[in-house]
């Protein structure tokens, strides 16, 4: 009844969608294809790529047709924006591999294959017939993208019955045989040799769809995303409105966020009881009748409506607490400081705790930008700020840091600390990364030379090596000690020439997405700017960069 049932439907949609009246089926195999049409993984291939016409002028589903490494980018771009992934910076009618056209109906997914580097960034071999060896070596690239392969272990080897017919995918097909991701016969065979044909893609692309849903989390997911810091104070100054007026209170720019490719934002809010801009933004906070620092009705109701925006338009959204009453940017907290900072700490985390406990897990907490303080002291306040969540909210996922943000280097002081806290899988771990300093931060506003003019650094092959080394070291301590970083904070003053901040950006988006670290420029606007809110101008350049 299941498959009459389906090949009932299959057959409606071959008429309506795709021309096609589909040959009675019997195998799993061809099953999988019909799935594969009903759920619109076949979408945008044109029907004749599977279909051929016959003399009186009606088609027929063809599960023999051979797939092409154009088809499975299609078929693979469908599914990964179906979990979640936002490729809309990626999907560009633009040139790539070098036998890839433009304008075509593959061209943005094939263009989003090759900026991450799936099938190298040669040739794609568009139009020619895939190898099953080389539909399999596919898959796999398409997963290292977004699946966690050291949950596979380590020196495993293909055991199917014509394993040694690989020519150079042995490590990519015994991952793949170990997650049952293989299709293989009745004999236990795989033929690597065979040309693949829709059926067996399909097969194949069957059981990677449903492993990925089972296993594609939260956290792959923002490990391949593009985000943004959104400070909500400079779209809220009455004493200097954009032409926007009060951005943070328009909905569609949060579309137009993930419009543009981005898929989470940093929120970065602070709560200072003595309002330093007082009479130019809304006051912050103020101590209750008990002496609790709370938020102000009228800030809470502008990080509400950020919220509420930004999970409205499908983005995650890091709530990230930038200051507490007692905390003095770049010096050391001690004695009643730190004494008065933990205690509006528990404060305010017990405050948003309990606010936000119904929202969408999208949302998310960083306990506390850049502190200053001995290590101990630390540890307390992440420790403390992760039980404060965790007696309100089980599941809320929770960023935890060292002293001194900028240097990851500092995890080998916080070895007990990194050992409980990767027991829990929502419990990531955060820290800057403005290297090569002399070129981020000190670019014409430190660096003189003795006539006191101002000394500029490009972006050239001394920084991009700087920059490399800094952006693998983040990732060699990911594997030392077993635990994900994001990387909150990285970006570069506008007073660096475009052309060298466009290169940088480009540079270390490219060893972000290679080495899977999630990360967030800082910032939209400002002194990094990418956005002017007073204009309501993108720099396209700056944008490009950070997608290609």
């Amino acid at each position: 009844m299941k498959k009459l049932i389906l090949s009932i439907v299959l057959a409606a949609m071959c008429f309506t969608l795709f021309a096609c009246t589909p040959k009675p089926t019997s195998s799993t195999e061809e099953d999988s294809l019909g799935w594969c049409l009903l759920e619109g993984y076949l979408k945008n291939i044109p029907q004749e790529y599977y279909c051929i016409s016959t003399s009186d002028e009606k088609t027929n589903l063809t599960p023999e047709a051979p797939v092409t490494p154009e088809m499975l980018s299609v078929m693979l771009a469908n599914l990964s924006q179906e979990l979640g992934f936002n490729l809309n910076g990626y999907l560009k009618n633009q040139a790539s591999f070098s036998d890839a056209e433009t304008d075509t109906w593959y061209t943005e997914a094939v263009h989003w294959v090759y900026i991450f580097e799936m099938m190298g960034r040669d040739t794609l071999g568009v139009g020619s017939p895939m190898t099953k060896e080389t539909l399999g070596k596919f898959i796999y690239q398409y997963l290292y993208q977004f699946y966690d392969y050291r949950n596979i272990p380590y020196n495993l080897e293909a055991s199917f019955a014509d394993a040694a017919e690989l020519t150079s995918s042995k490590k990519e097909f015994a991952a793949l045989e170990y997650l049952n991701l293989l299709v293989l016969d009745d004999e236990n065979k795989y033929y690597p040799t065979k040309e693949a044909t829709i059926q067996e893609a399909c097969s194949m692309f069957q059981k990677l769809a449903d492993f990925c849903k089972e296993n594609i989390s939260m956290k792959l997911l923002m490990k391949r995303g593009v985000s943004t810091d959104f400070r909500i104070l400079q779209y809220c100054n009455p004493a200097k409105p954009s032409n926007q007026e009060n951005l943070y209170n328009n909905a569609d720019f949060y579309k137009e966020l993930w419009e543009k490719g981005f898929d989470h934002i940093r929120v970065p809010v602070a709560f200072d009881a003595e309002n330093p801009w007082s009479g130019q933004w809304p006051d912050h906070a103020y101590f209750d009748e008990n002496g609790n620092l709370t938020p102000t009705e009228e800030y809470i109701e502008i990080i509400d409506t950020i919220i509420d925006y930004a999970l409205d338009a499908n983005l995650f959204v890091i709530l990230d607490v930038h200051g507490y009453e007692g905390k003095v940017h770049g010096e050391e907290a001690t004695g009643e400081r730190l004494e008065t900072s933990m205690k509006n700490y528990i404060s305010i985390w017990t405050y948003l705790a309990d606010r936000y406990q119904d929202k969408s897990n999208k949302l998310i907490y960083e306990l506390y930008n850049e502190p200053v303080m001995d290590a101990d002291s630390l540890e307390e306040f992440m420790y403390k700020g992760v039980e404060i969540v965790r007696n309100i909210d089980e599941d809320r996922t929770v960023f935890v840091t060292y002293e001194s943000a900028s240097y990851h280097a500092m995890s080998g002081e916080h070895p007990e600390m990194i050992a409980d806290f990767k027991e829990d899988p929502n419990i990531w771990f955060t820290c800057h990364n403005y290297f090569p300093y002399e070129f981020t931060i000190e670019n014409n506003r430190t660096h003189v030379d003795h006539y006191g003019q101002p000394v500029y650094y490009p972006f050239n092959e001394d920084m991009d090596f700087s920059l490399t080394n800094s952006i693998m070291a983040i990732a060699e301590d990911e594997l030392k000690n077993g635990i994900d970083y994001w990387v909150g904070e990285w970006g570069a003053y506008d007073n660096v020439a475009l052309e060298d901040r466009v290169a940088y950006c480009k540079r270390s988006a490219e060893l972000y997405r290679k080495l899977g670290i999630a990360w967030c420029k800082w910032e939209i606007s400002w002194g990094f700017a990418m956005y002017d809110p007073y204009e309501d101008v993108w720099n396209e350049e700056i944008l490009a960069a950070l997608f290609s």
